[in-house]
């Protein structure tokens, strides 16, 4: 278990891109979140993206997101569009890896969503949320309990396939964990002074949940995209609880756009699995 923030851990049984060993540094405790360093390249970035603006079936290709554990529903605050690479070259070398460096010897299709490609054009954003799965009104014939026999999402990897600057948003926040980038970071009133105030800040619409959210990533923990950058991140405890802290938010885009992608890793066999 990480111990403090920059712990490094060498992950020398697991080759990443290019024939480099992949190793994590630890940028928080609350949420365990960690770089990932050498998981993949920026040819397998650009593979990625082309290869999703290429998908035409109906079920993987982009379109507007969709939120909840079952059936397609459009959700007013995930402006976001996404699509599903499943077995790519590319994203197939992508998810062994991936539960590689998660411990696992093997890829187990049950045990994770597809890689879902995301892409973000400006003012986008999808508010604060968690990758933990949940049904309260219990309609669904899935035990998401995984403190006892049930199985959810315990571990979420992602990746960022775009440049961005240091004001152009897209950043992932999570907003339940204090900014660790600055010395003094900026209280809520200051960061929306200077988003006001700002050119790019302009496309959002003065009061709106994207103006609020861009406020929070300002004034929370962020992780700014870069392309064949990857992070990780728990949404349980070791007991199987799910993790508050996780609780996070894509960051809506001021400028250029943003490609991404996302997989997450079950603790047991996925809810509808086999289809």
């Amino acid at each position: 278990a990480p111990k403090f923030v920059g712990e490094i851990f060498n992950l020398n049984h697991v080759e990443g891109s290019e024939g480099k060993n992949i190793y994590l540094k630890v940028l928080s405790l609350e949420p365990r979140l960690f770089d990932v360093f050498n998981f993949f390249s920026r040819d397998e970035s650009s593979d990625l993206v082309q290869q999703a603006i290429a998908e035409t079936k109906e079920s993987h290709r982009i379109k507007r997101s969709s939120t909840g554990a079952s059936g397609y529903n459009l959700n007013s605050k995930r402006t976001s569009e996404s699509g599903y690479d499943t077995d790519g070259v590319t994203s197939m070398k992508v998810k062994r890896r991936c539960f590689s460096a998660l411990g696992y010897d093997s890829y187990i299709a049950s045990h994770a969503d597809g890689l879902q490609i995301l892409r973000y054009n400006k003012t986008k954003a999808y508010n604060s949320h968690l990758d933990y799965m949940e049904d309260k009104d219990f309609q669904l014939d899935h035990d998401f309990d995984s403190s006892g026999k049930g199985s959810n999402r315990f571990a979420t990897i992602l990746l960022y396939m775009t440049d961005l600057g240091e004001n152009d948003g897209g950043e992932t926040v999570f907003t339940n964990a204090d900014s660790i980038d600055v010395d003094a970071p900026l209280n809520r009133a200051e960061a929306l002074a200077q988003l006001r105030s700002s050119e790019k800040g302009a496309v959002l619409r003065r009061g709106s949940w994207e103006e609020d959210l861009t406020v929070t990533c300002r004034t929370k923990l962020s992780i700014r995209p870069h392309s064949s950058r990857a992070v990780l991140f728990y949404s349980q405890h070791p007991n199987g609880q799910l993790d508050d802290s996780s609780l996070h938010g894509a960051c809506p885009i001021l400028a250029g756009d943003k490609y991404a992608a996302n997989l997450w890793v079950w603790n047991g066999p996925r809810q509808g699995y086999p289809d």
